[in-house]
């Protein structure tokens, strides 16, 4: 069965079965069932810092532009950005849509 996509108007949420741990300018998630783990840089950790509540993607989308309102291509890049979140096979992702 093929995972469901995010899309703009996709509510979603962190995945509580993850640990986070902060070391230097990252944002280290840790599975502490499978042992794996990754790391969110600075972008990563806006993200995830918005994700503290269910929220849609367009409402992440619309705080980075505002942040970097000269970057056109904000919007493609969070949605291949939460996807990749999403597809992490450990746990079911990352993040969940709601």
């Amino acid at each position: 069965m093929a995972m469901q996509k995010i899309e703009l108007n996709s509510m979603i949420a962190r995945n509580p079965s993850f640990f986070m741990h902060e070391i230097d300018d990252e944002l280290i998630c840790l599975d502490e069932e499978s042992g794996n783990y990754i790391g969110l840089n600075q972008t990563g950790k806006e993200v995830w810092g918005m994700l503290e509540k269910p929220t849609k993607v367009q409402t992440i989308v619309d705080a980075i532009s505002k942040r970097y309102p000269t970057i056109n291509t904000i919007q493609d890049d969070v949605l291949e950005y939460v996807n990749s979140l999403h597809e992490l096979k450990e746990n079911g992702g990352l993040i969940q849509i709601i």
